[in-house]
């Protein structure tokens, strides 16, 4: 999982080569030239590539946190803590 700018680690690593990503929208240019082999989608808040989830920002990744915790924990758990951390 990564947030905002943090795609482009991941592309430096090679780990999001061939999979679909996103990144912080204001710098999305610098993330898609850091990797050429993976599917960048600018206008996507976050973006589940295979294992790899990323999100364009902070309000994004919370989203993305929370999709990510509702399969192994269910929709509930998801949702208390949504309420826990009051995001709406």
């Amino acid at each position: 999982m990564s947030v905002c700018t943090g795609s482009w680690l991941l592309a430096k690593a090679g780990i999001i080569d061939g999979r679909c990503v996103t990144s912080n929208k204001i710098y999305f240019n610098m993330a898609t030239q850091q990797s050429m082999r993976a599917e960048c989608i600018p206008k996507a808040r976050w973006v589940e590539g295979g294992p790899i989830l990323t999100a364009s920002g902070v309000s994004a990744g919370m989203d993305k946190a929370l999709k990510a915790i509702a399969p192994p924990s269910g929709k509930a758990k998801a949702l208390e803590i949504a309420n826990l951390t009051e995001y709406t």
